[in-house]
């Protein structure tokens, strides 16, 4: 095996092993599974014995799956120290990203002090003044999210114990984001403002109720949840931006730390640090001119995220949702295209055969997840999003250019939102006519039967088409 092929199989068995852990398959069932594998690929007998190779390195890696397993296990207990649950109890700590707020509420992650440990998220009146870094005293119950993936309290009674006044880069930049959302909103109607800022920076504060009901019934959430195409977007026009006065290497670094900051300054979600870690080892491997591989890139991402939360691999639907979704267009698009015979053909006025493909792409990968976690799913997101995508890095860059415009002069600011408004005012058409009519297969309960069936039968089809070479290649 290469180098190369070692970093995979390692990262995807360490992976493989922390999920076995968040489905509680008890370890002693995987180490006698481990064992007897790698007995019967050194004594076993047979054609399918042979087959296997007989490097010393496979128990090596095998020894992954249970260093996963670990590893969940150890940061599940180590992490979370937490008072007792579904009782009223008092704790002390201090808001530790930037709260979100919407029409009936406001929520933020919050860090508890010792002699308790863990994260918790709470969930409080819209209207009350809090901020990154603010220390709080709360007296409420701790309970569990009904998805496992966090514990919550809802509406606690809350004592502000200080505000945190000091500088630090992050409160700095969520300061700025705040700013620049504040910009959009004094150039553009209430609507429109709330759209661009979902598409730019990821707030999604301004949306009421039934315009997030409008964007999920059509299928077009995703739009405003900041993904590798807005981030590509943003990486190639800040390179080139830099690389128009600077050397190369410095050009590199410089867009490398502004899309780090762009991450920290959204929240840093999942499908922005899956988008970035991937763009940043694209731009390292261009620089370094050597190929990239998006299979090892992908794991990568994956490995550093489930590292630094290793719940987010089976609790996080957003996480699920981001790295199935890029999946599907790397790998089930081509197939697409080959069958329709639309390979290095025009992808059509604004790119909607493209968009077209890359959407369907991504459902196909992400059908189980999608009807698993919200029961229903949209066919005619297709369109919807087929009518919308090609738009998008217009809007983006008119709203990029008003952001930041608009800490120079309000009167250009509103100049740009008269030029901007015409592309939200037909995207928001689209999403609420779409919501209005839709066409959805909706299910009670999915059970996980049907993932590993549907999974399995969307793998023999690629694989039946002849894909195998350009997946095991895994390269761009």
């Amino acid at each position: 095996m290469t180098l190369h092929d070692i970093a995979f199989i390692s990262a995807a068995l360490f992976l493989f092993g922390v999920g076995l852990a968040s489905v509680e398959v008890p370890f002693f069932l995987l180490c006698f599974a481990v064992a007897a594998f790698a007995l019967f690929m050194f004594f076993g007998k047979g054609p399918m014995a042979e087959q296997l190779p007989k490097s010393p390195l496979v128990p090596l890696l095998l020894l992954l799956l249970l260093a996963g397993y670990g590893y969940y296990a150890f940061r599940d207990v180590r992490a979370n120290t937490l008072p007792p649950l579904d009782a009223e109890t008092e704790f002390s700590g201090t808001i530790i990203a930037d709260p979100i707020v919407s029409e009936k509420s406001q929520q933020f992650a919050f860090k508890l002090d010792a002699p308790s440990r863990g994260e918790v998220r709470i969930y409080t009146d819209p209207f009350a003044d809090f901020s990154y870094g603010d220390s709080l005293h709360i007296k409420g119950t701790i309970e569990k999210a009904p998805s496992g993936a966090f514990y919550m309290v809802g509406f606690p009674e809350i004592t502000k114990t200080s505000d945190e006044s000091d500088f630090s880069i992050r409160r700095s930049l969520f300061a700025f984001r705040h700013a620049f959302v504040g910009n959009i909103n004094a150039a553009l109607d209430s609507d429109q403002a709330a759209l661009l800022s979902g598409i730019t920076v990821g707030d999604r504060s301004g949306f009421t109720k039934e315009f997030k009901n409008d964007m999920a019934l059509s299928g077009t959430t995703h739009i405003v949840a900041l993904s590798g195409y807005n981030i590509s977007i943003l990486a190639i026009a800040i390179s080139y931006l830099f690389g128009s006065f600077l050397s190369k290497q410095k050009s590199f670094y410089l867009t490398v730390a502004v899309i780090v900051l762009f991450v920290v300054m959204t929240g840093a979600e999942a499908s922005v640090v899956r988008a970035a870690i991937m763009g940043g080892l694209a731009l390292f491997a261009e620089r370094a001119g050597r190929l990239y591989s998006f299979r090892n890139a992908l794991t990568l991402a994956a490995f550093v995220m489930v590292i630094w939360n290793p719940h987010v691999l089976l609790s996080d639907v957003g996480f699920q949702l981001s790295f199935g979704a890029l999946i599907g267009i790397v790998y089930i698009k081509p197939v697409l295209e080959k069958i329709l015979g639309l390979k290095n053909k025009d992808e059509g006025f604004l790119g909607w055969r493209g968009n077209a493909l890359a959407t369907f792409s991504a459902q196909l990968a992400v059908v189980p997840i999608i009807l698993y976690n919200f029961g229903s799913l949209n066919l005619l997101s297709l369109l919807a999003n087929m009518l919308i995508l090609g738009l998008q890095p217009y809007t983006m860059a008119l709203g990029f250019a008003l952001g930041f415009v608009g800490f120079l002069s309000g009167m250009l600011a509103h100049i740009l939102g008269w030029v901007t408004a015409p592309l939200l005012i037909y995207q928001i058409a689209v999403i609420r006519f779409f919501a209005a009519y839709p066409f959805a297969i909706q299910v009670a309960v999915f059970p996980f039967t049907l993932w590993i069936i549907y999974y399995f039968l969307l793998a023999f089809a690629l694989f039946s088409l002849r894909y195998k070479k350009l997946f095991t290649e895994g390269t761009l």
